[in-house]
C-alpha cells in the first residue's frame, strides 16, 4: 500500500453542524473555538469538544489535551489544512451553574470569543501546539501557552544595560506575548535595582527566561479570557481571588435538575513537613582586577531569618562582581525564608470549582448549605487563605468537571523552594598567613609574602601510602564556614602558590578523589614555585608577534641573593619618577649570555639602530673584552662638545699592531696638556706621511724624563701654521735622530719661541739636508747655560734671506768647533749691527779656502 501524498497528509474535511452562536448551534457544556487567519473562528459547529483535561503548575507552561468530534466528509472543499491550525489561538469554555434565566450557552461563548468575557463561564486560552486526527471523526489538540514558543528558538545575544524586569519584558515583546510585571516593583526589588549586561549564549529563550527569574525569586502564572491569556510575573505574595466567596467543604451529588454546585471542596488533606529551620545568607562582592591596583579581594554581607537559624539552616550563598549591600541581602534572605515557609505547609484536595487557576487564592468555611448534612472543615483551616500552586483539570461533555489541586499558605511566596537554590561547586576564599606575612606593597613582593604548607594524605593500600601535598591556608567567604583558616590542596596542574591575601576559587577535584583544592586564582600579582627542584620549564615552538604599550619597573634578585628590597624599590621608583625613562630596572647577580649567528663569525648576528642620548655609569674590579673582527667600519659625528677622562692607578699597557694606517685629522683649535713622569716610546715606521693643518695651536708640555728613539726610512712633513706659540721646559732631554733623507718646508707667518734648557746634548747625523726658511719676522732669544754642539756636515748649502735681523747672543762660555769640507757662505745685509763681548775667547778656524767679500754701506 502506497503512502499518502505529502500534500494531502495534513488535511481533513469536516461538515459543520449549525452556525456558531445561532439557534441551530448545538447545546453543549464544553465549548471550543479555534481562531483562523482572517478573523475567522472554528467553533462548536465544526468541532464538538468531548473532553478537556490537563495540568498547570506555577512557573511552568500548562499542557491541556482536547478530544474533539467532527463530521468528516472528504467531498467538502476546500479541505482544512493542519498548517492553518498549528500555532493558532484556541479557547475552551466551561458552563458554570447560573441562578435565574440564562442566555444560550453558545451565544455566551461566541460573545466571549469577541469580547473576552461572558457570564457564568470559565475560559482556558492558549495556542494549538499539536493537532492530530485518529479514526474518522476523532481529533485531538495539544493546547499550550504562547510562552511555550520560547522553547523553539535560541539566541546568541547580549542584553545590554537592563535589569531583570527589563529583560523579561523584552523577551515577551519579541514574541508578542501579553504579560504583566505589575507585581515586580519597588526600589529595593533586586529585579529592578541591578542594571547590567546579560549574555544569552545559545540557550533557548525559555531557559534564558527561567535563569533570569531565578535571580530575583520571580514566579509566573496565567490569567485566561475568552480571546487571550496573559503571563503574570511576580516576586511578592500578590494573588487574586479564585472565587468570590469561601468554598464549602462537603459532598453533594448532582441533583435531579443536572446542575452541579461549583463551590465545593469534596476532599482535602493538609500536610506540614520538616523543612530547614532558617535561612543563613551570605553574599560576597568579588572585586574585579581591572578596578583595583592591589590584588582583588571580596567583601561579604550577611543576614539571618530568623535571628537564630536553628540546627538545620539553609546556607544561601551568592557571589557578585559589583553592587550588593546589607539591605539587599536582608530583603533577599527574607524572600527566601518566605518560600521556605510555603514549602513546609501544603493543602491538597479535589474540588468542583472550575475557576481554580494557579496563582489564585481561596479559603474554606464550615457553614453548610441548606439541606446538606453537616461536614464542617477543621477549625484550624477555617477561613485560612491558600494559594494554588498546581491544578489538574478534568471536564467532559456530559457536564462533569472536577480538579485536583495543590496549594500553600497565601501569605508566603509561591516561588518553589529548593536547597539547591544557592551557588554550588565553587567557593571564594582568601589565602591567609600562618608563618609568613602579607605584602605591604602590591607592586613588589618578597619571599616572606608567600606561605605554602604541606599536608599528608594517606592510602594504606597504595605504594607509597602517603602523599605530601602542597597547599595553602584559606578563609572561606561562604555562610556556615569555619572561623579558623582551612588548609586546601593546590590543584594537580599548579606548581606555584599565590601570595598571602590573594583570592582563590576552591572546588572539588574533578576526579574520584574529590579533594578540595584551589582550582582558580583570581588575578594574583605573584607566585612561589613549590616544585621539588624549585624550577619550572616553558618551551614554545612557533613564531609570534608582540606589541606592548606601557611602562615598566623591574626588580630582579638571584635565588640566593641577600636582598634589600626597599633600596631597590627606591632606585627604580626614583629613576622612573624623574619622567625621563619608560622602563626602569634593578638587577642583582651575575649573568651569562652566548650568541652566535647561523653561519658563525661570517654570518649576521645583529643589527641595531639607536636614536637618543645614552648615559652609562660602571664600577667594576675587572673588565675584559676580546674581539676578532674581519672588517671594522666606524663613523662618529659629534655636533656638540666631547669630554673624555681616563684615570689609571696601575699600569696601562696598550699594544697595537696595524698593517696600514691612514689617519686624517682636521682640528680647528686644539689645546693639549700632558704631564708624564716617565715616558718610554719606541716607534718603528717603514714609511710615514703626515699632513697637519692647524689654525691655532697652544701646547704646554712638562716632561720629567723622556727617552725617545725614532727610526724613520722616509718622512715627509708639511706644516702650515698661522700662529704658533710653544713653551717647553725640559729637565733632561736626550734625543738621537737618524734620518736617511729629510725634506722640510716651513712657512711661518709669525713665530715666537722661547727655549730654556738646563742641559742639552744634540747629535745630528744628516746625509743630505736641504732647508729653506722664509721668515717674515723672527725673534729668537736663546739663553744657554752650557752648550756643546758638534756639527759634521758632508755638504751643506744654506741660504738665509732676512729683511731685518737683530741677534743678541750672551754666552758665558762657548766652545765652538766647525769643520767644513767645503763651505760657501753668502751674507747680504742691508743694515746690520753686530756686537760681540767676550771675557775669554779661544777661536780656531782652519779653512782650506775662504773667500770673503764684505760689502758695507755707511749712511750718515
Amino acid at each position: 500500500m502506497s503512502a499518502l501524498p505529502t500534500d494531502t497528509a495534513g488535511r481533513t474535511a469536516i461538515q459543520p453542524i449549525g452556525r456558531q452562536g445561532e439557534s441551530d448551534s448545538p447545546l453543549l457544556y464544553l465549548h471550543c473555538g479555534i481562531a483562523l487567519s482572517g478573523n475567522r473562528w472554528l467553533g462548536d459547529e465544526t468541532f464538538r469538544l468531548l473532553s478537556f483535561e490537563g495540568q498547570e503548575s506555577v512557573s511552568e507552561p500548562f499542557d491541556f489535551q482536547l478530544q474533539l468530534r467532527g463530521n468528516t466528509d472528504p467531498k467538502l472543499t476546500p479541505p482544512l489544512s493542519f498548517d492553518a491550525l498549528i500555532g493558532r489561538p484556541v479557547t475552551v469554555g466551561l458552563n458554570r451553574p447560573m441562578s435565574g434565566e440564562a442566555p444560550d450557552a453558545a451565544a455566551r461563548f461566541a460573545q466571549a470569543l469577541r469580547t473576552g468575557n461572558a457570564p457564568s463561564m470559565s475560559f482556558y486560552n492558549g495556542i494549538v501546539g499539536s493537532f492530530a486526527m485518529d479514526e474518522p471523526g476523532v481529533y485531538r489538540i495539544g493546547m499550550k501557552p504562547a510562552l511555550w514558543r520560547l522553547n523553539l528558538t535560541n539566541r546568541y545575544e547580549v542584553h545590554a544595560q537592563m535589569c531583570v524586569r527589563d529583560v523579561i519584558a523584552d523577551l515577551m515583546r519579541k514574541h508578542y506575548i501579553d504579560y504583566s510585571l505589575d507585581a515586580v516593583s519597588g526600589e529595593d526589588n533586586i529585579a529592578i535595582a541591578r542594571v547590567q549586561d546579560w549574555l544569552q549564549a545559545g540557550e533557548s529563550d525559555f531557559e534564558f527566561l527561567r535563569r533570569m527569574m531565578s535571580k530575583a525569586h520571580i514566579y509566573y502564572y496565567f490569567k485566561h479570557t475568552g480571546n487571550g491569556h496573559t503571563v503574570v510575573f511576580a516576586n511578592r505574595p500578590a494573588y487574586p481571588q479564585a472565587f468570590e466567596r469561601p468554598l464549602r467543604y462537603t459532598y453533594s451529588a448532582i441533583d435531579e435538575l443536572g446542575l452541579q454546585q461549583d463551590d465545593l471542596v469534596f476532599q482535602y488533606s493538609y500536610q506540614q513537613s520538616l523543612t530547614s529551620t532558617g535561612v543563613n545568607g551570605r553574599f560576597a562582592h568579588q572585586e574585579n582586577a581591572p578596578d583595583e591596583d592591589p590584588i582583588p579581594t571580596f567583601q561579604t554581607f550577611g543576614a539571618f531569618t530568623p535571628a537564630d537559624p536553628g540546627e538545620l539552616p539553609f546556607n544561601q550563598y551568592r557571589t557578585y562582581q559589583y553592587g550588593m549591600s546589607s539591605g539587599t541581602v536582608r530583603e533577599y534572605v527574607r524572600t527566601t525564608a518566605s518560600t521556605l515557609a510555603a514549602s513546609g505547609r501544603q493543602l491538597t484536595g479535589s474540588s468542583t470549582c472550575a475557576a481554580f487557576r494557579v496563582g489564585t487564592q481561596f479559603s474554606m468555611r464550615g457553614d453548610m448549605a441548606e439541606g446538606v448534612s453537616p461536614a464542617p472543615v477543621r477549625p484550624s483551616l477555617e477561613n485560612q487563605a491558600f494559594v494554588l500552586s498546581k491544578v489538574t483539570h478534568q471536564a467532559t461533555a456530559d457536564g462533569g468537571y472536577t480538579n485536583q489541586f495543590e496549594s500553600t499558605d497565601a501569605a508566603a511566596m509561591l516561588t518553589a523552594f529548593s536547597v539547591q537554590d544557592t551557588q554550588q561547586g565553587g567557593i571564594l576564599a582568601k589565602v591567609v598567613d600562618m608563618a609568613g606575612r602579607g605584602p605591604t606593597d602590591w607592586r613588589y613582593y618578597e619571599p616572606a609574602n608567600f606561605d605554602p604548607a604541606t599536608s599528608r594524605l594517606r592510602d594504606t593500600q597504595a605504594a607509597p601510602p602517603y602523599l605530601m601535598a602542597q597547599g595553602v591556608y584559606v578563609q572561606f567567604s561562604s555562610p556556615g564556614a569555619p572561623s579558623q583558616p582551612v588548609w586546601v590542596k593546590l590543584s594537580a596542574s599548579m606548581n606555584t602558590v599565590p601570595e598571602i591575601g590573594a583570592t582563590v576559587l576552591v572546588t572539588r577535584a574533578s576526579d574520584e578523589s574529590e579533594l578540595p583544592e584551589v582550582q582558580q586564582l583570581i588575578a594574583p600579582n605573584g607566585s612561589l614555585v613549590v616544585t621539588p627542584s624549585g624550577w619550572t620549564a616553558n618551551t614554545h615552538v612557533g613564531s609570534n608577534y608582540s606589541t606592548s604599550y606601557g611602562d615598566g619597573q623591574s626588580i630582579r634578585y638571584g635565588l640566593h641573593s641577600a636582598y634589600n628590597l626597599d633600596r631597590a624599590v627606591g632606585i627604580v621608583n626614583g629613576a622612573y619618577e624623574s619622567g625621563q625613562y619608560r622602563d626602569t630596572s634593578y638587577s642583582q647577580g651575575a649573568s651569562y649570555s652566548y650568541s652566535t649567528s647561523e653561519d658563525g663569525a661570517s654570518g649576521l648576528l645583529s643589527r641595531s639602530e639607536s636614536y637618543g642620548s645614552t648615559y652609562n655609569t660602571m664600577e667594576a674590579a675587572v673588565t675584559w673584552s676580546k674581539s676578532t673582527i674581519g672588517n671594522s667600519t666606524s663613523y662618529s659625528t659629534i655636533t656638540g662638545d666631547t669630554y673624555s677622562q681616563d684615570e689609571i692607578a696601575g699600569t696601562a699597557t696598550r699594544i697595537t699592531t696595524q698593517n696600514v694606517v691612514n689617519n686624517v685629522t682636521t682640528t680647528a683649535m686644539q689645546s693639549s696638556i700632558s704631564t708624564t713622569g716617565m715616558n718610554n716610546s719606541v716607534d718603528t715606521l717603514g714609511m710615514t706621511t703626515s699632513m697637519s693643518t692647524t689654525g691655532r695651536s697652544a701646547g704646554v708640555a712638562l716632561t720629567g724624563l723622556a727617552d725617545q728613539v725614532s727610526l724613520t726610512g722616509v718622512r715627509t712633513d708639511t706644516s702650515v701654521t698661522g700662529k704658533s706659540e710653544n713653551t717647553s721646559v725640559t729637565g733632561i732631554s736626550e734625543q738621537i735622530s737618524a734620518t736617511g733623507s729629510s725634506e722640510s718646508i716651513s712657512v711661518t707667518g709669525t713665530s715666537s719661541q722661547t727655549g730654556v734648557t738646563g742641559s742639552s746634548t744634540n747629535i745630528n747625523v744628516t746625509g743630505t739636508s736641504t732647508g729653506i726658511n722664509v721668515t717674515g719676522s723672527s725673534t729668537d732669544i736663546g739663553v744657554v747655560g752650557s752648550t756643546t754642539r758638534m756639527n759634521v756636515t758632508g755638504s751643506s748649502t744654506g741660504i738665509n734671506v732676512t729683511g731685518e735681523s737683530t741677534d743678541v747672543s750672551v754666552t758665558d762660555e762657548e766652545t765652538r768647533m766647525s769643520i767644513h769640507g767645503m763651505s760657501t757662505t753668502v751674507d747680504i745685509t742691508g743694515v746690520g749691527a753686530s756686537m760681540t763681548i767676550a771675557g775669554a775667547r779661544i777661536s780656531m778656524e782652519i779653512v782650506g779656502l775662504s773667500v770673503s767679500i764684505p760689502v758695507v754701506y755707511i749712511y750718515v
